[in-house]
């Protein structure tokens, strides 16, 4: 795992309703670099937002 994709990876476990609206959109920014650098490939592209979209729909339930 290349560590772009482990601190991505950290800041979606991180992600509490308080800070989810300006850390998501840093979250999305950063997913976008990491692919456009080549750290990261298109499947784990679509992975990690996927999951950022998922942990967002989690916290927006409660």
């Amino acid at each position: 795992m290349h560590p772009a994709e482990i601190s991505i990876r950290n800041d979606i476990s991180n992600l509490t309703l308080y800070r989810l609206a300006p850390i998501t959109d840093d979250i999305k920014r950063d997913i976008k670099y990491a692919f456009w650098h080549g750290f990261i490939d298109e499947y784990i592209y679509k992975d990690l937002l996927k999951a950022l979209s998922d942990k967002r729909d989690n916290l927006l339930e409660y």
